[in-house]
């Protein structure tokens, strides 16, 4: 009996694995500033805001940034009334475009949400989310990877109000407007 729980096991996880590339992933920094300067080709500098951002990945953003020739300016705020005063900064250091990397920063992309989506509207800045759902919620656009392709999901909306185009996809992204 035990033979049969361990090829079980095997083939649940061969199953897991071999089929992983079916799901949606998270674009690196890299790529998801290249499809961000493809909308908005003007596109000088880009202030990041994230409640659990560290050295290590303000250094992975600020060299993928560089790599687009982007300039970013960082925000971290510690509780929700530090979002406002936050975003302000960020706006006066010239930010055109905000983005959150961490899908999980409750912080920013919970209770905050609400006042960047108002108030970035107001200033016709987009935000940059980790998830599909916040696009149709207000947010710019998204971007993931499926299958080895990119797929940049824009609130068309947002897109016009900011100010950003969108490209006709090509062999390596797929535009899809909400």
């Amino acid at each position: 009996m035990k033979k049969n729980y361990l090829y079980i096991a095997v083939i649940g996880i061969t199953l897991c694995l071999g089929s992983s590339s079916t799901f949606a992933q998270k674009a690196g920094y890299a790529q998801q500033f290249a499809i961000l300067k493809r909308m908005k080709p003007e596109l000088t500098t880009i202030g990041v805001m994230g409640s659990m951002l560290n050295d290590k990945s303000i250094d992975a953003l600020t060299h993928a940034a560089a790599g687009q020739g982007l300039k970013i300016v960082v925000g971290v705020p510690k509780s929700i009334h530090d979002v406002a005063e936050i975003y302000r900064k960020l706006v006066d250091k010239g930010a055109q475009v905000i983005f959150v990397p961490d899908g999980s920063d409750n912080l920013v992309l919970g209770n905050g949400f609400e006042f960047l989506r108002e108030s970035s509207l107001t200033d016709r800045i987009g935000i940059m989310v980790p998830q599909q759902s916040l696009v149709s919620g207000g947010a710019l656009c998204s971007v993931t990877m499926e299958d080895g392709k990119y797929k940049a999901f824009v609130n068309q909306r947002i897109a016009q109000v900011v100010g950003a185009n969108i490209p006709g996809g090509d062999e390596k992204v797929t535009y899809v407007t909400q």
